[in-house]
């Protein structure tokens, strides 16, 4: 349970911190927008559509092999997705 204080701040006290607050909340709204306004590029496939797995069996995988791939790895040998580092 917070406690009043018996006095009333003074009115320096009182406008630091609405200061300390306003510009407080200032700088996290602007470092929000910014990161609104980042571009997005992070992108991970999800599935392997038909014509996917058709390009990869003109590249000879099998039917299996294509079951047991994942989709980022897909996109990869079809050259959609840059290989991963490691």
């Amino acid at each position: 349970m917070l406690r009043q204080p018996s006095l009333p701040l003074p009115i320096s006290g009182r406008q630091r911190i609405t200061d300390f607050i306003s510009e407080f909340t200032r700088d996290a709204l602007a470092g929000i927008q910014e990161a609104l306004n980042q571009p997005n590029d992070a992108k991970v496939p999800f599935m392997i559509t038909q014509a996917q797995k058709e390009a990869l069996r003109a590249k000879g995988f099998d039917d299996d092999q294509i079951a047991n791939m994942t989709p980022e790895k897909a996109h990869q040998l079809l050259g959609s997705l840059p290989p991963l580092p490691y």
